[in-house]
């Protein structure tokens, strides 16, 4: 709402009370809604101060020994852990008599036996299960999900598994089981690393061990081929970009770029070793 659907009365009660009261009763009290009054104050500038007038402060070392701190927020138009805040700063504390006296909810040595009989159990008080033992769960659609008897859980069941079981990923990837010690993500291991590192040794950083027919199910050395992840994305972008023969011909450039880089570090290697 624009500054001209505003009073002169308005705003200033708005200036007067923004911080002392929240943006709902302001805008009980003027009409308008809190996101109205909100807005208003945001945009003439006045902001919900802390600060605590001298009216207010005597007020609370009136009120704060005998009545309810809730009572005093509402009165003073705080919230409650800003009176409470503000009574542990000036070492305000309740009377004996408030204390004592049902407006106080604390447990006391002369209120305790009473406080503690109305929310006990009384003797021979039936429970409202009672006799309700085993009844949980016999419904048919319960049956069908619950464990049957011997069966184990999938942590469990993974455990008891022999090294050497294999298993078929949703991707179509098959994992081999290679320890029962390390973390669970790292007992299982693709079928296809463990063949190259069994030719090729360790899988470098960075790389990747792929098919070179696409087939995932045909694991041979012959098969798989060590590319850098960088040319494994971009072979997967070329096959959504461009036709087959391209991609192939893209490949082998790969390729013949891989080999004369791996020549190009043989070729440094050899001129750093000492003539003899």
């Amino acid at each position: 709402m624009g500054i001209r659907t505003w009073t002169t009365e308005q705003i200033e009660f708005l200036r007067e009370n923004c911080g002392r009261l929240s943006y709902a009763e302001i805008a009980e009290r003027l009409g308008k809604t809190a996101a109205q009054c909100k807005s208003q104050a945001s945009n003439l500038g006045f902001t919900r101060s802390r600060k605590w007038p001298d009216a207010d402060i005597e007020l609370l070392r009136q009120m704060y020994p005998d009545h309810r701190s809730i009572d005093i927020a509402e009165r003073l138009g705080r919230k409650l852990s800003a009176v409470h805040w503000m009574a542990n700063k000036l070492g305000l504390k309740k009377s004996d008599a408030f204390n004592a006296s049902e407006l106080c909810g604390r447990i006391t040595k002369e209120n305790r036996v009473r406080r503690g009989l109305e929310h006990r159990f009384p003797k021979g008080h039936k429970p409202w299960n009672a006799g309700t033992k085993g009844l949980a769960g016999l419904h048919p659609n319960s049956r069908r999900t619950q464990f049957k008897k011997g069966s184990l859980s999938g942590r469990a069941a993974e455990v008891v598994q022999p090294i050497g079981t294999e298993r078929l990923q949703k991707d179509g990837y098959r994992q081999r089981k290679v320890n029962n010690d390390l973390p669970f993500h790292r007992r299982w291991k693709m079928v296809h690393h463990i063949v190259w590192e069994q030719h090729n040794g360790p899988i470098p950083p960075g790389h990747n061990v792929v098919f070179r027919d696409g087939d995932k199910a045909n694991i041979t050395i012959e098969n798989l081929e060590l590319v850098s992840r960088t040319e494994w994305i971009d072979r997967h972008r070329a096959e959504t970009l461009y036709p087959e023969p391209l991609v192939k011909a893209i490949r082998q450039l790969a390729g013949m770029k891989r080999r004369l880089k791996r020549y190009a570090k043989e070729q440094d290697r050899r001129s750093q070793k000492p003539a003899v």
